[in-house]
């Protein structure tokens, strides 16, 4: 752990409402369900309501792994070691930490810059940092 600090990003949609937006304009079945449910034409509507919201679930799932690793990718080289911790609510996309090299925290801070950038519309980030390396350190501890 010489010379090396942790920092961590998290990365959340500012926006829910156009996430989910997306989500049915670039899903056939979720929007075609989405339609029938509103006319309330849907016999089974409970059934369907169900359905729908797993369907939307599990899109929403998919969106937020493909844009975590998009914002992952950005940091490839710069780092030793990296966790991927739990999210928490719909609009978290990533709660990573990153073991860093004191050498290279101004290549990092770019690339997190870079980030809030490149995604200043849709993607609000908080960059924590440098702190002791806890997420990388594990105790076992016998009584």
């Amino acid at each position: 752990m010489a010379n090396k600090v942790e920092l961590g990003v998290k990365a959340m949609w500012m926006d829910m409402e156009n996430v989910f937006s997306e989500i049915v304009e670039n899903n056939k079945e979720i929007s075609i369900l989405k339609r029938r449910l509103s006319i309330g034409n849907s016999t089974h509507s409970f059934t369907h309501q169900v359905d729908l919201g797993k369907m939307v679930k599990s899109a929403l799932e998919e969106k937020r792994r493909s844009k975590e690793q998009l914002i992952l990718d950005t940091f490839g080289g710069e780092y030793f070691e990296s966790r991927c911790n739990k999210t928490f609510g719909d609009a978290m996309i990533t709660n990573s930490c990153y073991l860093v090299g004191k050498s290279r925290l101004d290549e990092f801070d770019k690339r997190v810059e870079k980030l809030v950038l490149d995604y200043k519309e849709s993607i609000k980030f908080r960059y924590i940092g440098p702190v002791p390396p806890c997420n990388f350190v594990e105790l076992v501890i016998n009584l």
